[in-house]
This record gives C-alpha cells, structure tokens and sequence, in this order.
C-alpha cells in the first residue's frame, strides 16, 4: 500500500482551519507522481493523483496562497 504522510502545513494548526484542514501526500512512484487525501476521512476519503507536474503546481499555488479560502 501506499505510505501517506501529513502535509507539513496543515498540521498542528499551521492550516487556515486550525488543523481541520489536514491533507495526506503518498509518493506513488519514482517519477514524482503523488496522491493526495483528506487526513480526517483516511481510507474512505477519494485520492486524488496526479503527475509530478501537476503536482509542483499545485504546491506552487496552495503556498502563494492562491487556494486560501478565507
């Protein structure tokens, strides 16, 4: 299975939503593809995945903060 881990930056509070908002990233493979979950729904949350492109865009957009809800 795929080894997730919580995004640095939404957890502890560090996220918009005081750490509600918490994401999982998993590497799924050696390209740099990447899946992503909500961390509240584990295993019943749908994943996302994405090419490693995509995936330095979206970084790239969620830390200039082009994705803040607020």
């Amino acid at each position: 299975g795929l080894r997730w881990r919580k995004a640095r930056r939404s957890s502890g509070g560090g996220g918009s939503g005081g750490g509600n908002d918490c994401v999982e990233i998993a590497w799924l493979d050696r390209s740099g593809a990447r899946a992503v979950r909500d961390h509240k729904l584990r295993e019943a949350s749908p994943v996302f995945a994405m090419s490693r492109s995509n995936w330095l865009a979206l970084r790239a957009a969620a830390l200039d903060g082009h994705l803040d809800l607020g």
